[in-house]
């Protein structure tokens, strides 16, 4: 997949929007214990990010290779909190476009894709369910979660009715940026086909 300054500058406004809201957000529930167990994270020993100078619970992950240049799509809910374990290497502090590039290229990037992504596309041996339909994450198809935010697993937040509350509310709030990301590819000839 191939992205110009213009593709890389909407992608950029697009997080530039998602990280205003997510700092709006943390402000709004800093003192609440249900919201901030939700982004307990293991491997974010320090308990937060830091994104344009902005510290963030996690560094919302909106888009898993290039929405823009993608023709075909696969879901998920939420990013793993997983994908923040040490071997994954994401630094402690980035910028937008840091940001945008890690996120874009992350399936051809330096550090291999998260393991999970091995159930739709698996680079060895060809027989998961994009490679029988000749995509991949490498080439034609990228990955998005309704929520950008890595947080505990979803098993954990349907334990307690206070958090799944949280969780709600968070997801609902953040559901439009998974419609913002699925409308980037809006200007392309062809609109994609979702898996």
């Amino acid at each position: 997949m191939s992205t110009t300054p213009v593709t890389s500058a909407r992608r950029q406004d697009l997080l530039a929007r998602v990280l205003a809201s997510a700092v709006a957000m943390d402000a709004r529930y800093s003192k609440d214990a249900d919201y901030s167990a939700l982004f307990r994270l293991p491997y974010l020993p320090f308990g937060s990010v830091r994104l344009e100078g902005q510290s963030l619970k996690s560094y919302p992950l909106l888009y898993w290779g290039d929405p823009v240049c993608a023709r075909f799509a696969t879901f998920g809910l939420i990013p793993s909190a997983d994908e923040f374990r040490k071997s994954r290497q994401w630094p402690d502090s980035m910028s937008l476009a840091q940001l945008d590039d890690r996120s874009v290229n992350y399936f051809n990037h330096s550090v291999p894709p998260n393991d999970w992504f091995d159930r739709y596309d698996d680079r060895v041996n060809k027989d998961k369910a994009l490679n029988i339909l000749c995509h991949s994450y490498q080439s034609d198809t990228v990955h998005l979660d309704l929520t950008p935010r890595a947080m505990i697993a979803v098993g954990k937040v349907n334990e307690k009715w206070s958090l799944r509350k949280r969780f709600l509310e968070m997801a609902i709030s953040d559901l439009r940026w998974f419609v913002s990301a699925l409308a980037l590819s809006a200007p392309s000839k062809e609109t994609p086909d979702f898996i």
